[in-house]
Order: structure tokens, then C-alpha cells, then sequence
């Protein structure tokens, strides 16, 4: 299915992030709970003279659009992508820009049969970089946990401008670690980042949070478990699809260290895709480059070392944020100096059945949702990638406790709402940022009551063609309880579709285990169009033994 309307760059993801410094200085993009994608288009579209791009995966055409517009104006662009992820059947952008007359370069990394091109990031007219996790992809801007970083001091912009030449060919690699002002820029491999990262770990005091999608380096693991055991506070979170395939987060657990393994689970390909670490509340170390023996010996990485503490602080709250949600049971805000007066919360709601020109959002008791108002909500964005979840974010007061529900505006004019009770966005009280994943319901409890005197052994069940009611098959229907105040009532709660009209009957199942069938013409069971639980009344009738060939019953 294709979503190609669904998504632009004008109106994704309005809700403003946090402010940033207005002063120059790094600054730093935490996706999903920031729009990310919408920096890096700003970035894109200031840009005057010079673009030069190393991208792994380019597959948002957002982008393309900003290029476009950009060469449009007179900028000279040149864009390196990794030529094995391009090989890859879903990935045709970089032919479209090819085709289109871009400078383009497929660079082929041949040192190791895993070896890749795994930078993301652009120069913008020799002055800013911006890098980070941050693929331009939909799922990095929908789902996924990516940072992305914008700096400005010239030492670093020089060191990168430097490796793109490498990656063009037009000049030779050589090792050159740049250095600025409480700062350090590495390559792989020709830098050698692991001794650097390595170094860094032995030398801290007080704290080291990681958050690494792929944690498998023996030499880091050793070093961070060694921090541990000598006291050193070691919080590591690491992605479960990758934490599976090591031993090395493990490691760090024996050291005395902090291990939460979390699966973002927002898509079918969302990740906890981050790459950083914030040590002793004033270093933080980020960049595109995994911790893996592949990384650091063969792939085209960067490795970013910036003694900044207000950056660090934006780090750690991310990082507050990332334990919140994959460990929320023995997350503590104290724990991470989290203390706002608001917070972001990331809205997923999964809804498999809408069709492109559909509109999906999330309304409720707060302004900020729109007060109850359909087409004032939240405006939730999905993509092929996703889909079907929608994703979209609200920032609400720290401790908020927030009424809402999901609602589809179809082109003609109808709203469709979710049923069921009222969901609710319970917001840190400390102002952390969290999130929320849920399946847009469509089903909602009914309460099923009729009349009966039940002998011992004897139960009484509803049976229809929804696998609720066990699609026709007495052994698999629900059966009703007595009232312990009225053993003569009896009741069944079971989930349907709402707006729906469904055909049953009741079986009792006498103490021999035999079905009887009542008698007449199947029951209408109708689910209305409402929010709140249902109760439908069945009058008794008369049942009849099973027959010797078919039961009592035009549907079964």
C-alpha cells in the first residue's frame, strides 16, 4: 500500500522542540520526541553555496525535494551513499538522483565483506555539520530513537570536509584526528577510535550512560565493565535485535553495571537506533559509529568526543527518556536530574484498515489535543515503512493525566472514533519524555445477561460466528457465570467489533458434556456504535437436544 500524500515537510510534526542555545555551539536532536527530519531540511534549505553529503541510506523524498530546490538556487551538490545498501531492491532514491543529474557516488567499502559507508552526515557551505544516528529515512523520523548533532566550530567542519573529500577520491586517506576546543573528531578506521573510546571509559569518575544499538566490542565491553567494578555508576541500553546476537552487554552485568535491553517494536524495521554515550555529566561521545569490531577496524565512521556539559545535560535527558520507556518500572527521574515543567509524548496508534487520504489523530481534554474536537487533535503520519502505525507528538504539563482517543477523518467527511473507554497519556512528573503504543480499538466489552436455573454440571454458553463466541463451535464459546446474589442471572462480558451486528445462539451443556441447541431462528446480537461498555439482554428459550446430524442452527 502506498501513503504518498501523507507525509510533507511543511506540515510534519508541528509541536516545537525544546529550545535550543541561540548562541553558536553543538546542538542536538533527539528523534522521535524532536523533529529531527525538520532541522535537517532547514539545515538543507539555508544553505547558499556548498552541500556535500555522506548519506548510508537516503530513502525520504522530502529530501530530495530540498535538494532540488537547493540546486534550484545556484548550490553546488555532491552526495555519497554506500554502495551495498544501494544494492538492496527498496532502496532506488539514489537512482532517482542520479537520473535526475545530482553528482552521485556509490562508495564501495572492500576491506571486509562487512564493511560499509556508514556515515550521515552533510556539510553545509564548509560552516555546520549535522551528523548523528540519523538516517534520512521515514522510520528514523517516525519510530526509531536517533540523535542528530549540528556543529559549528571549525576544526570539526575542516575534519569532515576532509573525509568526504577521502570518500570522493579526491584526496588520499590518511589519518588526521581533528581537535577543537573541548573537542575531538575520529574516523574509522584510520583513527583508531576504539583506543579513544576505551581511554575515555577508563578515565571516568562518577557516571557512564550509554545508549548503543549495537554493543559487541570485547575491548569497550571490558573497559566499561572494568568502570563498574571500580565503582564507576554504568547504565547501558542497547537494542534487543542486536543484544541477542553478543555476549558483550552481558559482560558489562557481571561488572556491576546496569544492562536494560529494550526492543523498539514502533515498525517492522524501528530500532533503538542510538549511538551515544554521556560520561561523568559533561563528555559526550556520539556519531554514526556502532560499537563493533566491523566498525572500528573496517567501516567509514565518525566518532565525536565534545566536553560540553549543557550538551551533555540534553544527552542525559534523552537518555532519562530511553529508560522511561524501556524500563519504566525502576525508572526514577532523581536518578537522572530530570526536572521540567513539560515533557513530549510520542503517540503511536496502530490502525491497519485506513487507506491513503485518510487523516488520524489523537484528540482529547486538553488544548493540546483540542479539546474533544475531531479535526483539532493531534495529527498523527505514517509511511510504507510504518504502516500501519501512525506516529505523531504532544508535549503536555509534567504529571498531566490526560484524557484522549484516536479518530480517522475520511475524505468524505466522516469521523470514525475508537471505541472503548477513554485512553489516557499519563505525563512524568518530573517532565520526562515518554511514549505511547496502542491499537486503535475497534472492539469494545459487551455484557451478555439472560435468565436460567442451572443444574449441577450444567453450563450455559454463547455461541456465534465471531472467533469470540467460538465461531459456531460449543466447545469454544464462552460460558455465562451466575450472580452470586441471583443464581437465576446470568452474565457473559465479551469483546466484538463494535457497529456490528453478529448471529448466535445458546448452547447448554448439559453435566454429560452434550450441547443443546435453543430453539428458533438465530439471535441478532447488535453492537452498537458507542464508547462506553455494553449490555445486551437474551430472553430465555426453550432448548432442544443435538440432532443426529446437524445442530439446531441455520449458521453453524
Amino acid at each position: 500500500m502506498r501513503f504518498p500524500l501523507l507525509l510533507s515537510a511543511a506540515c510534519l510534526f508541528l509541536t516545537p522542540a525544546f529550545a535550543q542555545p541561540a548562541t553558536p555551539g553543538p546542538r542536538a536532536h533527539f528523534a522521535p520526541f524532536e523533529d529531527a527530519e525538520a532541522e535537517a531540511l532547514r539545515l538543507i534549505e539555508s544553505a547558499t553555496q556548498s552541500l556535500d553529503i555522506a548519506q548510508y541510506n537516503i530513502r525520504n523524498e522530502r529530501f530530495l525535494v530540498a535538494l532540488r530546490a537547493a540546486r534550484a538556487r545556484g548550490v553546488a551538490i555532491r552526495i555519497v551513499v554506500d554502495a551495498k545498501n544501494a544494492q538492496n531492491p527498496w532502496n532506488t532514491l539514489d537512482d532517482t538522483i542520479e537520473a535526475e543529474g545530482f553528482a552521485l557516488k556509490r562508495y564501495e567499502n572492500t576491506s571486509h565483506r562487512y564493511a560499509i559507508m556508514h556515515h550521515k552526515f552533510t556539510v553545509i557551505d564548509g560552516a555546520q555539520v549535522m551528523t548523528g544516528s540519523f538516517n534520512w529515512n521515514e522510520t528514523a523520523q517516525l519510530v526509531n530513537d536517533e540523535n542528530m548533532i549540528v556543529l559549528d566550530e571549525a576544526a570539526l567542519v575542516a575534519g569532515y570536509q576532509e573525509e568526504f573529500a577521502e570518500l570522493w577520491g579526491s584526496q588520499a586517506e590518511r589519518a588526521n584526528v581533528a581537535r577543537g576546543s573541548g573537542s575531538e573528531l575520529l574516523f574509522s578506521p584510520e583513527d583508531r577510535p576504539r583506543q579513544r573510546i576505551v581511554a575515555a571509559m577508563q578515565a571516568a569518575q562518577r557516571r557512564i550512560l550509554i545508549a548503543m544499538f549495537t554493543f559487541y566490542d570485547r575491548d569497550v565491553a571490558r573497559a566499561v565493565a572494568a568502570a563498574a567494578q571500580r565503582g564507576v555508576e554504568v547504565v547501558l541500553l542497547t537494542e534487543k535485535k542486536q543484544a541477542d546476537k553478543t555476549g558483550e552487554d552481558e559482560r558489562v552485568a557481571r561488572g556491576g553495571g546496569r544492562v536494560i535491553v529494550g526492543a523498539n517494536v514502533g515498525a517492522a524495521h524501528s530500532a533503538m537506533h542510538q549511538k551515544y554515550c554521556v560520561i561523568d555529566d559533561e563528555l559526550v561521545i556520539t556519531g554514526a559509529c556502532n560499537w563493533s569490531w566491523t566498525a572500528f577496524n573496517h567501516s567509514n565512521e565518525d566518532v565525536l568526543l565534545l566536553r560540553d556539559p549543557s550538551l551533555a545535560r540534553r544527552y542525559s535527558d534523552n537518555f532519562a527518556a530511553l529508560v522511561l520507556r524501556y524500563d519504566a518500572a525502576n525508572y526514577r527521574p532523581a536518578d537522572f536530574g530530570v526536572a521540567r515543567t513539560e515533557a513530549m509524548t510520542h503517540l503511536l496508534v496502530r490502525m491497519p484498515y485506513t487507506q491513503p487520504g485518510d487523516r488520524v489523530l489523537l484528540t482529547g481534554a486538553h488544548p493540546a489535543l483540542g479539546d474533544w474536537d475531531a479535526a483539532g487533535g493531534v495529527e498523527l503520519f505514517t509511511s510504507d515503512g510504518i504502516f500501519p502505525a501512525w506516529s505523531g507528538r504532544v508535549r503536555l504539563p509534567a504529571g498531566a493525566q490526560v484524557r484522549c482517543k484516536a479518530v480517522v477523518l475520511r475524505p468524505d467527511g466522516s469521523v470514525r472514533w475508537e471505541l472503548g473507554q477513554d485512553r489516557r497519556i499519563d505525563v512524568d512528573a518530573a517532565g520526562t519524555d515518554g511514549a505511547i503504543d496502542v491499537a486503535f480499538r475497534e472492539r469494545v466489552p459487551v455484557t451478555f445477561r439472560t435468565h436460567a436455573s442451572l443444574a449441577a454440571g450444567e453450563e450455559l454458553r454463547l455461541v456465534g460466528a465471531d472467533p469470540a463466541l467460538g465461531a459456531w463451535d460449543p466447545a469454544k464459546a464462552p460460558a455465562f457465570t451466575a450472580d452470586p446474589s441471583d443464581p437465576t442471572l446470568l452474565t457473559l462480558v465479551v469483546e466484538l467489533a463494535g457497529r456490528s451486528a453478529y448471529a448466535g445462539k445458546l448452547v447448554l451443556i448439559d453435566a454429560n458434556g452434550q450441547a443443546n441447541w435453543e430453539a428458533g431462528l438465530d439471535r441478532s446480537l447488535i453492537v452498537g456504535d458507542q464508547d462506553a461498555p455494553q449490555a445486551l439482554d437474551l430472553p430465555a428459550r426453550a432448548v432442544s437436544p443435538p440432532p443426529s446430524t446437524s445442530p439446531l442452527s441455520s449458521n453453524p
